[in-house]
């Protein structure tokens, strides 16, 4: 693929620009990530991805987990920060009737 030529997949909407992959907000891309993804849970044999069915970019998995450990760090540092919102049990919840 020459610095000019561009692709876009009919399946997705994955674009590539010259052989780059590119999201949908304009932002660089990494196929591999695209193939964790998308490409090998979701597509088919329209798939342009050179890479479909690499395993070593992104998934939906690791991405919740990540998301899980981020909401963990910033409660924690939230009862660090702010003790005096956290000293009150909540009224609702766990309680048994």
């Amino acid at each position: 693929m020459d610095e000019f030529s561009t692709s876009t997949c009919s399946h997705c909407g994955a674009n590539w620009y010259g052989g780059q992959l590119y999201w949908s907000t304009g932002k660089l891309g990494c196929p591999h990530d695209l193939a964790g993804l998308v490409c090998n849970e979701q597509g088919d044999e329209r798939c342009i991805n050179p890479v479909k069915g690499s395993t070593s970019g992104q998934t939906w998995e690791q991405r919740v987990a990540f998301l899980d450990n981020f909401e963990k760090e910033l409660d924690r540092q939230n009862r660090e920060t702010y003790p005096e919102r956290y000293e009150k049990e909540w009224p609702f919840g766990d309680e048994e009737d």
